[in-house]
């Protein structure tokens, strides 16, 4: 199954939930999650950015080791393969870094996070890791 994702509302949750971070026009986030696989979609038009990948920390504007150790805050072990990702990051959030505003996004924490096989137009870092 291919999914399509384009987000170009404001986000309508309440200030006080978690989920009001998430910055508007983000497209497929993974927020220090581990061993995720992210395939088959077409991520276009977001305003903010495509999929990215980060830190907890980084992600909710927080300084390094916001969590004291209470979560593993890095991602680690994801695969973001298969995908079209075009059009992304052309209206940034405030929220965000400017150099995350492409279609593939790392931060560049964690271990083990790869990319192959999509097809998409801008990212950061470039080159992005591929997998073996």
């Amino acid at each position: 199954m291919t999914l399509s994702w384009r987000v170009r509302l404001s986000n309508p949750v309440e200030t006080l939930d978690d989920v009001c971070n998430v910055p508007v026009g983000t497209g497929i986030l993974l927020l220090a999650v581990d061993a995720n696989q992210v395939d088959h979609n077409n991520v276009l038009d977001n305003d903010s950015f495509g999929i990215a990948v980060a830190n907890f920390c980084t992600g909710n504007h927080l300084p390094p080791g916001c969590t004291g150790g209470a979560i593993d805050e890095d991602p680690n072990d994801d695969v973001v393969s298969h995908n079209k990702v075009f059009g992304n990051g052309g209206n940034v959030d405030p929220k965000v870094d400017p150099v995350f505003a492409v279609d593939l996004a790392w931060d560049t924490s964690g271990t083990g996070n790869c990319w192959e096989h999509n097809k998409h137009g801008t990212e950061f870092p470039s080159p992005l890791p591929t997998c073996h």
